[in-house]
């Protein structure tokens, strides 16, 4: 953990683990409010703020747990288009740091979209993804997710070229919030150190 990390920015990346659920059973003895809780919802709440997803007894890390949602959505939906590792990691990169407030329509539709330019635009990657393709060219994961979804055509045609004309304008983001020590990445990317990297 960093040293002086405040309760307005609780540290995400903790380097300590606890299992919460061994020889947690009964009550504390104590009168507080807090201990009259049992011992189990106690080292539960210590390992939710261990974990930067709690800043105190009431208060939740709202941005971070927003940030684990859309991870694991773009994840998600990633498998179920079957992304290649690199692609996925892409997914992910963008995803995370969009702000999804911006582009006014369901997370859904935008991650969907996001995957689908991606492997489309993949010159590694034979599929064709574009909206325009017409369905029986594109892979059939790609034609059911919008009917999973319930995505209108019209849509889904509108965000893939604001996301086609925002990935074209930017760099791929690099900042990781809240993952300063880069824990979050796929197998893919990450690299096992050799003996002589290990200090």
């Amino acid at each position: 953990m960093r040293p002086h990390s405040t309760l307005n920015a609780p540290e995400t990346n903790n380097a300590t683990w606890f299992d919460y659920n061994e020889n947690t059973d009964g009550y504390f003895m104590s009168s507080s409010d807090w201990y009259r809780t049992t011992r189990y919802l106690y080292f539960q709440h210590l390992a939710e703020i261990n974990r930067g997803r709690k800043r105190g007894v009431s208060y939740w890390n709202d941005p971070y747990i927003t940030y684990q949602s859309n991870r694991d959505l773009i994840e998600a939906i990633a498998d179920q288009l079957d992304l290649l590792p690199r692609q996925r990691d892409q997914a992910k990169a963008w995803f995370t740091d969009f702000d999804l407030n911006e582009w006014g329509m369901r997370v859904e539709l935008v991650a969907c979209c996001l995957c689908s330019r991606i492997v489309h635009e993949d010159e590694d990657d034979e599929r064709r993804t574009h909206p325009s393709v017409p369905d029986d060219k594109k892979p059939k994961d790609f034609v059911g997710i919008a009917d999973r979804f319930n995505l209108r055509e019209k849509d889904v045609r509108s965000m893939y070229g604001k996301i086609d004309s925002y990935l074209r304008r930017n760099t791929r983001p690099i900042s990781r919030r809240f993952d300063q020590l880069d824990l979050d990445r796929g197998d893919s990317c990450r690299e096992v150190p050799t003996g002589d990297e290990v200090r």
